[in-house]
């Protein structure tokens, strides 16, 4: 996806097909789940059963997450969310936390072919003060490409059973959606799509086409330092949140725009119509994405 003509095109629309038409769906509340659909479980059993290898079936309901140490070195509050969601979503879902210790049984690559990684996670050669996170962002699309389901951060409250929060709607075969998250305003002119939660079907292109934009802007570098300059990227627009009157940014944009690379893949992407492959991103997002409201729904939830 190197090559092909950008349309411009502004920040999420309100009026996105996929978001109206969710008033025409019938979703399922948490109060009709039963306790018999939750894991009972203590604590002290689930944290085993997430250390141990599970083969992926050919169920898509996958709940993706990653701590690069490995979950026994996550911090605790983290720890109580995914347990948290493994009792929530109980037995039909299956909830994974991967990670790149040596010999775990939870590795990435147990899941995994190389090539969908750069060489500085297979290589552990990857510097920097976001080794944990950008790793994650190498590791968290193509798990959703190859299998389906939901990736979620380790630091995320999950409240809502995930039918509720469309998943049942990417599920159906009757719907043209094919991958659900959460937009935020950058400005007046633009906004993003939130990569702590990232729900799509199994083969979804879009996927597999930023996971390859941001392979190529990983190839051959150790860190994020400068990937806002990859000719790739370099052409987008400043994503800045404005600061308070009077005040400055907490951080400078050329901070937040390297280490935001991952999101920019997607941004490039979205504005990207590529003849020789017949990829339309303004068509993909308008029509077969599900874009959510991350201000009221995770920052005010």
């Amino acid at each position: 996806m190197k090559a092909g003509k950008s349309a411009k095109r502004s920040h999420w629309s309100k009026y996105n097909p996929g978001r109206l038409s969710l008033r025409n769906w019938e979703l399922r509340e948490d109060s009709q789940l039963t306790n018999a659909s939750r894991d009972t479980r203590f604590d002290s059993e689930i944290i085993p059963d997430l250390q141990t290898f599970k083969p992926v079936s050919s169920s898509q309901r996958n709940v993706w997450a990653f701590w690069n140490r490995g979950l026994a070195n996550c911090p605790q509050w983290c720890q109580r969310n995914v347990i948290t969601w493994v009792r929530r979503l109980g037995p039909a879902w299956t909830v994974r936390v991967l990670d790149l210790v040596e010999g775990s049984p939870t590795h990435a690559l147990k899941c995994l072919p190389s090539s969908f990684l750069a060489d500085a996670v297979i290589n552990q050669k990857m510097t920097g003060t976001h080794v944990g996170p950008h790793s994650g962002d190498l590791v968290r699309l193509p798990l959703v490409y190859l299998y389906g389901g939901v990736w979620i951060d380790v630091g995320t409250f999950l409240f809502k059973s995930l039918d509720t929060l469309r998943w049942n709607l990417l599920e159906d075969p009757n719907t043209p959606f094919e991958m659900a998250g959460y937009g935020f305003p950058m400005g007046p002119e633009s906004s993003i799509f939130y990569n702590g939660f990232i729900a799509g079907r199994k083969g979804s292109l879009c996927i597999k086409y930023r996971h390859d934009i941001f392979l190529e802007v990983w190839k051959g570098v150790t860190n994020c330092d400068s990937m806002r300059n990859h000719p790739l990227l370099k052409h987008l627009p400043k994503y800045q949140v404005p600061a308070p009157e009077g005040e400055r940014p907490i951080f400078t944009y050329e901070e937040i725009a390297d280490y935001l690379a991952h999101i920019f893949c997607l941004e490039r992407l979205r504005r990207l119509k590529d003849l020789t492959t017949g990829w339309d991103g303004p068509e993909f997002f308008e029509n077969r994405t599900l874009i959510l409201d991350g201000v009221r729904d995770v920052y005010w939830a």
